[in-house]
C-alpha cells in the first residue's frame, strides 16, 4: 500500500488514516554574515510525500526538492 498507514475498522474493511498537516519546525532566526555561505536547515515530519522549497524575498532559491 505504498507505505501510507491504514487502520482496520473491521475484520475484512480498512479505511485510510487522513494525516495530520506536516509538521514543520526549524529555527526562527539563522545568523549568516556578508559573502559567506550560508546553511538554513528545517525539520518536516509528514506521513504523506511533501515539498520543499527555500524562498527569499518571495523568490525561490535552488530547485524544489520532493521528498516521500
Amino acid at each position: 500500500m505504498k507505505g501510507y498507514e491504514f487502520q482496520r475498522t473491521t475484520s475484512t474493511a480498512i479505511s485510510p488514516i487522513i494525516p495530520d498537516p506536516p509538521n514543520v519546525a526549524m529555527d526562527k532566526v539563522t545568523k549568516g554574515y556578508f559573502d559567506k555561505t550560508a546553511i538554513l536547515t528545517c525539520s518536516v515530519t509528514s506521513l504523506v510525500p511533501f515539498n520543499v522549497q527555500w524562498y527569499r524575498d518571495s523568490k525561490p532559491l535552488g530547485s524544489q526538492l520532493f521528498y516521500t
